[in-house]
């Protein structure tokens, strides 16, 4: 009922006098990325002032079309990507915060899991994504718990205007990697629908050094084959100029076979079975003045476990129904302000919990945003009020300012009231959940400075960024007599400074492209004397990324390296997974014609043929190889 109630709310809310205004165009995003990208989502272009935005590249996100949303951002971002081997659950850090510190949006609702409070990265394939931004820094006031440490935006946003096309992505690699996906799209001035489908399998069977032996032998990694398939059918209809609705739906199912970790001398018999139906629709009305949208989703996962060594099959389950309202206008040639609420209803149910368990929750967000005509200076504040099971949660907040101090240098600032709730696992889960943990809070604060000058044959941007973060009652599970169980026990101290360099080159059909990052990031603990200025486990100090493409006529070569400094595995830093440089190589051909483009890859995977570990125990794989096809026909009337 609450959740059909705020449905009608929405409703009603926008049929009233004074909502009819017409909204101005959106303003700039505060952006570090060298070529213009556009990224459909309001909240983010306009009211992140201050805050650390990267883009990604509608070029990048084509090269990558078999592959998953985790494997171009563990070698395109600033994020530490935490995989438990190939194909297996993978979630971010930001920052040196925790998996369930990152919100992750697809067209602007969260995937969060709320049994867990993650969303694996390796289950979402980059052929159902259209745009992608990376927002490092604490989020909390605009997205709500789960963005305490940055956000992940991912977009389904097919275009109007294309005719008909159709789209093939095809991949083979080692170890019997095989992609096969196809997109069917249809488009004019009013309608445009997109339909989606893949299917992803690989045996996974590939050989690693294990360091759990005497010798270090190579082994063959056993029971870790997987299987994926997906839909996704996507729709926009024009009402009028001003007004347009949308409906997405998602289906995915995969199947893992989970691998023993190389201290295991016989292999697992593990399985996990993971579905989920996602499915979203919205109206937008935008005018010369103001902008609204209405939006409602409906996110359901399935999670079973099975283990046949011990007879164990676990079935989890998660609903969640989501409403949202949101109304921004202008006033004047300077300000800007937004306005909006949320209700999220989650239900879960799990053996573990001995029943379902529900949780409903109303938030409401607003921002006020004051910008100079030209935008050379503007700040933004915005501030969040969460009501869950009718007890309120403090107020969050956060106020952000970028200033253009000449045309070649801007400077930033973010300064932010952060929280997370805890998870249904850890309130609840058997005999070890805590119903009596208290949300994590804490504050950050940013300041960088950007410096881009644009020649004739040249463009060079340059960034640095230092952070800071301080989160009371962090969630970890600590042993208490015979038993596991979360409690609020850390003060946890994330500070350090992210630096990152691009640079373009292009001279008749030669381009050049050379990009670089650097992160330092030092996460300690403070509540406890012994453990003072010890790092946290699986937070590396360094890192960096760096990548140089050459595209001549039809053809191109890019090389990525990614380094990943030590990550400790014991509180007291005596135990450690060792640092890793990989690298990536890729050939690529195009051809074109009039209603036919592609492109051939061939590309070789950790081509210095590095042994190493994300995760301790769970080897990644050596060199391999895959070659890849890309075909678009397009036919427009």
């Amino acid at each position: 009922m609450k959740f059909l109630r705020l449905t009608l709310f929405c409703f009603l809310a926008v049929t009233l006098p004074g909502f009819g205004v017409e909204p101005a165009d959106d303003l700039p995003v505060d952006t570090i990325a060298l070529k213009e990208v556009h990224i459909s989502a309001q909240r983010m272009n306009q009211f992140s002032t201050g805050l650390k935005i990267f883009p990604i590249e509608k070029e990048l996100i084509e090269e990558y079309k078999t592959q998953s949303l985790a494997e171009l951002l563990a070698m395109h971002s600033q994020i530490f990507i935490k995989s438990y081997s190939n194909g297996g659950v993978t979630s971010p850090s930001t920052r040196g915060s925790g998996a369930n510190h990152t919100a992750i949006l697809w067209n602007g609702f969260n995937l969060q899991d709320p049994m867990n409070g993650m969303a694996n990265l390796s289950h979402i394939p980059m052929s159902f994504i259209d745009e992608i931004a990376v927002q490092q820094g604490g989020s909390g006031a605009l997205y709500g718990s789960g963005a305490l440490g940055g956000a992940i935006h991912f977009n389904t946003n097919p275009s109007y205007n294309k005719g008909f096309e159709i789209k093939t992505h095809q991949k083979y690699g080692s170890y019997q990697n095989i992609f096969n996906g196809i997109n069917l799209n249809y488009s004019n001035s009013h309608f445009s629908s997109s339909s989606r489908l893949f299917r992803h399998t690989s045996q996974n069977n590939y050989d690693y050094e294990n360091i759990a032996t005497i010798n270090r032998q190579t082994e063959e990694l056993a029971h870790a084959s997987y299987q994926r398939f997906g839909f996704l059918q996507s729709l926009k209809y024009k009402l009028n100029n001003r007004q347009e609705i949308a409906f997405n739906g998602w289906y995915q199912k995969s199947l893992n076979e989970l691998p023993s970790t190389m201290l295991n001398v016989n292999p697992g018999q593990e399985k996990q079975t993971d579905q989920h139906i996602r499915i979203t629709a919205g109206w937008r009305r935008s005018g010369e003045q103001s902008t609204t949208i209405i939006r409602t989703a409906y996110l359901k996962g399935t999670n079973i476990y099975t283990n046949p060594v011990i007879n164990d099959t676990t079935n989890n389950k998660t609903n969640s129904l989501i409403a949202e309202i949101e109304q921004k206008f202008q006033l004047g040639n300077h300000h800007l302000i937004n306005l909006g609420i949320n209700e999220t209803y989650e239900k879960a149910s799990s053996e573990n919990y001995g029943g379902e368990k529900y949780r409903n929750r109303v938030s409401f967000f607003t921002s006020y945003k004051i910008f100079t005509l030209k935008n050379k200076l503007s700040s933004t504040l915005s501030f969040r009020n969460e009501i869950i099971d009718n007890s309120t949660t403090p107020i969050t907040y956060s106020l952000g300012i970028k200033a253009i101090i000449f045309e070649w240098m801007a400077l930033t600032s973010n300064f932010a009231k952060n929280y997370r709730i805890p998870t249904f696992n850890e309130l609840y889960w058997g005999n070890w959940g805590n119903p009596d943990l208290e949300p994590e809070k804490g504050f950050s604060e940013d300041i960088g400075i950007t410096l881009q000058k644009n020649f004739t044959v040249h463009q060079a941007q340059f960034n640095v960024t230092a952070f800071n973060s301080n989160i009371d009652n962090w969630i970890i599970w600590v042993p208490d007599h015979t038993i596991w169980t979360p409690k609020n026990v850390q003060k946890v101290w994330s500070r350090g400074m992210e630096s990152s360099l691009n640079y373009c080159f292009t001279l008749n059909k030669l381009q050049l492209q050379f990009n670089a990052s650097y992160n330092y990031t030092k996460t300690t603990n403070e509540a406890n004397n012994q453990l003072n200025n010890k790092q946290l486990i699986y937070v590396p100090l360094h890192q960096y990324h760096w990548g140089l493409w050459a595209k001549y006529k039809m053809f191109d070569i890019k090389y990525n390296e990614s380094y990943t400094g030590k990550r400790y595995t014991s509180e007291n830093n005596q135990q450690q997974v060792d640092a890793f440089t990989v690298g990536d190589l890729h050939l690529g051909m195009r051809f074109d014609t009039k209603i036919i483009t592609g492109k051939l890859t061939f590309s070789v995977h950790n081509i210095w043929n590095t042994s190493y570990q994300v995760m301790a125990w769970y080897p990644m794989p050596l060199r391999n190889y895959s070659i890849q096809l890309t075909i678009n026909f397009n036919h427009k009337k």
